[in-house]
């Protein structure tokens, strides 16, 4: 709360600034002071008052109010909440006020009951608005932080760390594939849930848009149907060739959304791009109207509806005459979370949440820098460590990640140093009761290796779940760097290699990094060192800024004997 002279001060500032705002929008100055003055009390108990119980002092108002036009520098619910709120009081009281000088004559038009509602209203939907943009935020940060880790939901499988599942991908409500039949006209050919009675209905609605006249081929729609209350999305394709009975197949492979959901801009590239892939494959080995690939469009379409909506992706592979394979590829852009990629930092650790099987077929698919990057990526080695060992600029090892990173391939994981503490979350007990982790993390975690004098490499045994398990527990309460840590529980003894173990346990959430955040406690005046320890700014963001060690930073900003120290 900030200091009561401070928040008189503030209080009354804020009445005067709200007073001659509404005289300088049209209100009488004399006339109507009444009025006007309840409207800047009202205004001032929606905006400013509780700036002086939620804020801990003016500087950190002030620095809200400066960097009130950026997302990324809103750090806290209350910050993000309360500055929507204040924004959208004011706007609101601002907006009501046209009802004023209209000639209806009614009640409820007499200056300043219009702006008054229109300020409450305005700040409840603030705490709406500010609540959306602080949950878009916060996965923004968890992002930047572990990757997709967060939204994980299920068991990881198949590979090192595993595949996952998504549930905040928009959902599909089904799939139609619709043709023009020379005997029938428009027909369903196939429809995804099976049996689905409100898929099927949806065609007697858009068959018109489905299969419509030549002009409007390859072109994008959509129809909402509120009745079913839902979207259907379309790509209608003519195919004009001789062998065809009328010399054109038609046909339309329409996804249907949820009428209220935002999916329709996520869909609609996919359902462009799986048209041009069934034009593609039915000019070539007549995919569509050849009976004998029926089943696998209908298990294609089923893959799809599945997939996509759970975890936001598809590859389908199609096996066509002489046993040919032809992968089709689907994924609905990362956006749809709400958070653009971070920008990615050199001391950052990038690591695969997902089975990388480098194979050569793979490999050659790629571009050549991700030829090089990508083999080096173990969850080890740093954005820089990888550049170093490349002889590569680290700004074009960032790219690579950063683009890896923002179609989750891979998550981001703080850089591991011994002068960094580590802490044990909750999520510690659920890795217990998770067999297919245990075994991926008892494999991450072993000493790969240990090298004889003859230069030889001989592999080490696996290690006991139950020494790993207790590590990992005997973090939860110990408030202790990881040098010292490792000099008491010396897992290296039991074939654990504390690297692997740490940056094993961050990926997953078993652990969580507490940051040092030093808080200058005299005048800082124009010292942007002493700016920057405001209790908001990491220790490890100062080193980074100023390119040195931390142990060294904090030895210097100890000596001075002008800062206080927080772990959090």
């Amino acid at each position: 709360m900030i200091s009561p002279p401070a928040a008189v001060k503030y209080v009354s500032v804020s009445w005067a600034v709200f007073y001659v705002l509404a005289v300088l929008f049209g209100a009488p100055f004399f006339s109507d002071f009444i009025a006007t003055a309840v409207l800047a009390t009202t205004l001032t108990l929606v905006s400013a008052a509780p700036a002086v119980l939620l804020f801990d002092s003016e500087e950190q108002l002030l620095e809200l109010l400066v960097s009130s036009f950026s997302c990324e520098n809103i750090k806290t619910n209350k910050e993000s909440v309360y500055l929507s709120t204040s924004t959208f009081a004011v706007l609101g009281a601002w907006a009501a006020a046209a009802v004023h000088p209209l000639d209806w004559d009614r009640w409820w038009q007499r200056y300043p009951l219009p702006s008054l509602v229109g300020c409450v209203c305005g700040a409840l939907l603030g705490l709406l608005v500010g609540k959306k943009t602080l949950k878009m935020v916060q996965r923004q940060k968890t992002l930047a932080t572990f990757g997709a880790g967060p939204f994980a939901t299920g068991d990881s499988s198949g590979g090192r760390f595993g595949h996952y599942t998504f549930d905040d991908a928009p959902k599909l409500l089904g799939i139609l594939l619709a043709e023009f039949d020379n005997t029938e006209g428009p027909i369903i050919k196939h429809s995804v849930p099976r049996g689905n009675v409100n898929v099927e209905a949806t065609f007697s609605f858009t068959k018109g848009l489905i299969i419509p006249k030549p002009s409007m081929f390859r072109h994008s729609f959509s129809l909402t149907i509120k009745s079913l209350g839902c979207k259907v999305l379309m790509f209608p394709v003519g195919i004009d060739h001789t062998s065809y009975e009328r010399g054109r197949f038609t046909f339309d492979m329409a996804f249907i959304v949820d009428m209220t959901s935002s999916a329709e801009t996520m869909y609609e590239p996919i359902v462009q791009k799986c048209a041009e892939y069934l034009i593609e494959l039915e000019m070539e080995y007549n995919f569509l109207t050849n009976t004998k690939y029926q089943n696998q469009v209908l298990e294609m379409m089923e893959k799809m509806f599945i997939e996509l909506s759970s975890k936001g992706e598809s590859v389908i592979e199609i096996t066509l005459e002489d046993d040919k394979i032809v992968s089709l590829y689907f994924k609905l852009c990362p956006l749809y979370r709400g958070c653009e990629p971070p920008e990615i930092d050199y001391h950052m650790v990038p690591m695969f949440i997902r089975e990388v099987d480098l194979t050569d077929r793979l490999i050659e698919k790629m571009d050549v820098l991700s030829q090089k990057i990508i083999p080096q990526i173990d969850g080890i080695n740093t954005v820089r460590e990888i550049a170093i060992s490349l002889e590569l600029d680290p700004s074009l090892v960032a790219r690579c990640v950063r683009n890896l990173h923002f179609y989750e391939c891979v998550s981001l994981v703080p850089m591991f140093l011994y002068y960094n503490t580590y802490v044990a979350t909750e999520r510690v007990h659920d890795f217990y009761k998770n067999q297919k982790e245990i075994n991926e993390c008892l494999d991450f975690v072993k000493i790969q290796s240990i090298t004889t004098e003859d230069g030889s490499e001989i592999p080490m045994p696996t290690p006991e779940f139950s020494d790993v398990f207790r590590l990992y527990l005997s973090m939860k309460v110990c408030g202790k760097n990881i040098g010292d840590w490792t000099d008491i529980e010396n897992p290296r003894s039991m074939g654990i290699d504390e690297h692997r173990l740490v940056q094993f346990g961050m990926h997953h959430q078993f652990l969580r990094k507490l940051s040092v955040y030093p808080i200058c406690t005299v005048n800082p005046g124009n010292n942007s060192i002493l700016k920057a320890c405001n209790g908001k700014t990491s220790l490890d963001e100062l080193s980074l800024r100023h390119n040195v060690e931390p142990r060294t930073m904090f030895e210097i900003l100890s000596e001075t004997e002008k800062f206080e120290f927080v772990m959090k």
